[in-house]
């Protein structure tokens, strides 16, 4: 019985002893459950300051991003503002030479009444001196005083200028300067300026000396005959027309029977389409130098700009759009047209036209931009590519605006090391990139269609697609590139598929097709209508069907048909003044035919 009791007793001792452990350990455990709580509390508020911090972070980085995007739209915003200035001061410039002009004119026909009057005093004076030698009956102070005052009335500007509305003859030689004599000191640039988009371009006036800034006196000193039918060239299609007939036509046709509102020329629907229906066939059958002349006849004759006043009958549309280009020198409007792509920042719109002209037509180009927009059109190209940090651009632009650049001839050993340099080239970044784009802007189009050549026997890509994966289908240089290869090919090919692709949505791109034809349309219009009938790029219809299609039969429509119309005479007047096969068009001729 002890014995048992011992033994309870110790058992009982091992248990408290056990429960004590458990007890220790549970306290234990509470600890590290108490640890790991505030570990985790740690844990969650580090996690919480990163977040936070991240946040903040991020929250910089986008207010920052903010701020620099804020700022670049700033600066566009400035960018367009002078230039939206500039044109406003240009066209008050503008306005104030046509003033001048009007009074110097003015000033000239009064002079000339005045001489005429004075002839006719002194012959009258004459007649009244003989009568009083016969007439005893008259005082000493009478045959001292002239019968009349040799003074005559001051004529008002309406006296002098406009003729009647119904009577639409040659104005008389008392009241019009032999346009001749002043094409030389006006220029064959003088026009005005009647929308926004041909601001201070279609006119250039004559400074204080008499001369006209960009005059074609300069103009024909580095003509290409391989490319550029000149002013002075084509204007000898026309010898046997007048330019101050037709300017009297053309006045006609805009003043004829009218209403005037506000000193506005209102005309009705079917007198508007009347007068667009005349200037088609008119403006589109006469050549480039020879609208020139009509509009400094026009000018001469009636003191008004021939630009303004079919502007205040047409107001706006493409068919306005279209007249304004016709009224310009081809460099002129490749000057308007580049200065609207800089204007909405637009370089690709750049590549089209300065990849397509040979180094004549670029000097030209130079020339005609500093004159109307006092810029350097090579400064302000290459700093639009400096803004989007084009590099390679800005040195693309500088070669092509290079007024010391000659272009090669073709050498076959020089072609040879340009294709081996860029087929064995496996990387084009930096100097390299610079070496190949500028190998495209350097030269001419007939080396590049050499190499070409040279390079499809040696790759089973062409160019193009060469340029592609070298440099990128979004590159700004590799485009400048696409676009010089394309062209250099085959120019009339080249603007048929630009013209195709265009039409996918006509409407929209209906003024750039009309800037192709208007560019072209004494160069070579003729072969890119024969390229698209060639390839079909009309799904069945010629050039001047689809063009009648697309516009459902439009007045704008009718200019560019009748261009297409009056393409020919150019391309037969050159084939009979040049050696065959001495010119690339010459050259496609007789290749295909045509």
């Amino acid at each position: 019985m002890g014995g048992a009791y011992c033994a309870l007793c110790l058992t009982s001792e091992e248990n408290e002893q056990r429960i004590a452990e458990l007890e220790n350990l549970l306290q234990e455990q509470e600890n590290d459950k108490r640890g790991l709580m505030r570990k985790l509390d740690d844990e969650r508020r580090r996690r919480d300051d990163l977040a936070r911090q991240k946040n903040e972070y991020n929250s910089d980085d986008g207010a920052m991003s903010d701020r620099i995007e804020k700022l670049q739209n700033e600066k566009k915003a400035v960018f367009k503002q002078m230039l939206k200035e500039k044109k406003n001061v240009n066209e008050l410039e503008d306005s104030i030479v046509d003033y001048k002009q009007q009074i110097s004119s003015l000033e000239k026909q009064i002079n000339e009444l005045q001489k005429t009057v004075q002839k006719a005093s002194g012959s009258s004076h004459n007649n009244s001196n003989n009568a009083g030698m016969r007439s005893s009956s008259l005082s000493s102070s009478h045959t001292d005083t002239p019968p009349f005052s040799t003074a005559p009335t001051p004529l008002s500007p309406s006296n002098v200028i406009s003729p009647s509305v119904n009577s639409v003859g040659t104005p008389s030689s008392a009241r019009v300067v032999n346009y001749r004599q002043r094409y030389s000191e006006i220029g064959a640039g003088t026009g005005g300026h009647f929308s926004s988009r041909m601001q201070g371009v279609l006119m250039s006036e004559p400074d204080e000396s008499g001369t006209s800034e960009g005059s074609d006196d300069e103009e024909d000193e580095d003509t290409d005959g391989d490319e550029m039918i000149t002013t002075s060239t084509t204007r000898i299609l026309d010898e046997k027309f007048d330019a101050e007939t037709e300017a009297t036509h053309i006045y006609s046709w805009i003043h004829g029977p009218i209403a005037s509102k506000s000193g506005k020329i209102v005309k009705g629907k079917k007198q508007v389409g009347q007068l667009k229906q005349r200037l088609a066939s008119a403006l589109t059958a006469r050549s480039e130098g020879f609208r020139q002349e009509v509009r400094t006849a026009y000018f001469e004759q009636y003191g008004k700009k021939l630009e303004k006043d079919i502007q205040r009958v047409l107001e706006k549309g493409h068919t306005l759009h279209i007249i304004q280009g016709l009224l310009l020198r081809s460099s002129q409007y490749d000057a308007v047209l580049i200065s609207e792509a800089v204007e909405n920042w637009d370089i690709y719109s750049v590549a089209d036209i300065i990849c397509c002209r040979d180094r004549a037509q670029i000097k030209q180009l130079y020339e005609d931009y500093k004159s109307r927009q006092k810029l350097d059109i090579k400064q302000q190209l290459q700093a639009l590519a400096t803004k989007d940090n084009k590099h390679t651009l800005v040195k693309v632009i500088g070669t092509i605006f290079d007024m010391n650049r000659v272009e090669q001839d073709v050498d076959n050993a020089q072609i040879n090391e340009d294709l081996n340099f860029a087929l064995g080239t496996k990387n084009f970044k930096g100097a390299t990139k610079e070496r190949l784009v500028i190998m495209f802007a350097a030269n001419s189009e007939q080396y590049i269609r050499v190499l070409s050549d040279q390079f499809k026997t040696k790759s089973k890509d062409d160019l193009l697609v060469f340029i592609d994966k070298k440099i990128g289908r979004k590159s700004y240089a590799g485009h400048f590139c696409k676009t010089r290869i394309a062209y250099a090919i085959d120019p009339p090919d080249y603007y048929a598929r630009t013209i195709k692709k265009l039409g996918v949505t006509f409407n929209k791109n209906l003024n750039r097709i009309s800037d192709i034809f208007i560019q072209r349309f004494e160069i070579d219009l003729y072969y890119i209508d024969a390229a698209w009938t060639k390839h079909d790029y009309g799904g069945g219809k010629n050039l001047s069907d689809w063009i009648k299609w697309k516009t459902g039969g439009s007045k704008a429509g009718l200019f560019l048909i009748k261009m297409l119309e009056n393409c020919a005479r150019y391309k037969d007047w050159r084939i009979s003044n040049e050696e065959p096969g001495t010119s690339k068009l010459g050259k496609f001729a007789k290749l295909t035919g045509i």
